[in-house]
């Protein structure tokens, strides 16, 4: 129970998903607590994932407010008529930035908080890809966020969450245990119990640190002076898909530290 009481959010949610939600309720219940106020809070929580319709009543495993909005700001344009809706949504960002709440994470990660969840104030889970989204967002329409305490905090947060052989993993610094992965199984699901490195984590975070660093490449101009592509072969480029690459050796006054090259390319 201090497990659980440590973990739920002000709001009464727990783990930013229903599967956790629904199992704190009925660990609740079968201790007779379903009369008490973390009960009640947890239930109202519980029914924010669903919806009704005159048809049905239907629930979703989460909600993906940060994740969402994160995208969605990338997506604007730099018109001046979206000028009003990006300043809303960083304000947005800056109001639900993690920074006086601590989780499971800071075990292999001695940092102060700074990171954005997946969802909405599910603060004691901040995710890496989300809170690499939401600095890159948010960066892309305000020059002067980069520079800001906002993005301090998510920059020191994200460097020390990186794992030791230089990846990313979306809710933990990963320091041992991946044979738990192997011998204890979770449905279908690969990876359920230790939070490995991930390619797609990976590239986000590099992404979001390479463009607050304004280092943000263009492949061609990067190789020819000098930048050494390192994993990715720009040579597999097939119809729309383009594989990630990484470049070391890149100088800012290249064409990658202006231009947005719209692909999956982080200069290290």
């Amino acid at each position: 129970w201090e497990m659980i009481a440590t973990f739920t959010e002000a709001h009464g949610d727990f783990g930013g998903n229903t599967c956790t939600a629904m199992n704190v309720l009925m660990a609740l219940h079968l201790d007779g607590r379903e009369n008490s106020a973390e009960f009640r809070a947890g239930y109202e929580a519980l029914m924010s994932y669903g919806w009704e319709t005159a048809q049905e009543w239907r629930v979703q495993c989460c909600q993906s407010h940060v994740w969402d909005t994160g995208f969605a700001l990338s997506a604007l344009g730099p018109a001046a008529g979206n000028k009003s809706s990006a300043g809303r949504a960083i304000h947005w960002f800056k109001e639900r930035q993690i920074t006086n709440v601590g989780g499971d994470w800071q075990r292999n990660a001695k940092v102060a908080p700074g990171g954005w969840c997946f969802g909405n104030h599910h603060d004691h889970y901040p995710v890496t890809d989300c809170t690499a989204l939401a600095l890159l967002a948010a960066a892309k329409h305000d020059s002067s966020f980069a520079k800001s305490e906002p993005a301090r905090r998510a920059v020191n947060w994200l460097l020390a969450m990186q794992h030791e052989g230089g990846g990313w993993s979306a809710y933990e610094r990963f320091k041992r245990g991946e044979w738990l992965n192997k011998v204890i199984k979770f449905k279908d699901i690969e990876n359920a119990l230790v939070d490995i490195p991930k390619a797609d984590v990976t590239a986000k975070v590099l992404e979001a640190l390479a463009y607050v660093k304004k280092d943000h490449p263009a492949v061609d101009d990067a190789l020819a002076r000098g930048a050494r592509l390192v994993a990715g072969d720009p040579e597999a480029v097939r119809g729309r898909f383009v594989p990630p690459l990484v470049l070391t050796g890149a100088e800012t006054g290249m064409r990658l530290s202006v231009e947005e090259t719209f692909g999956p390319l982080a200069p290290l």
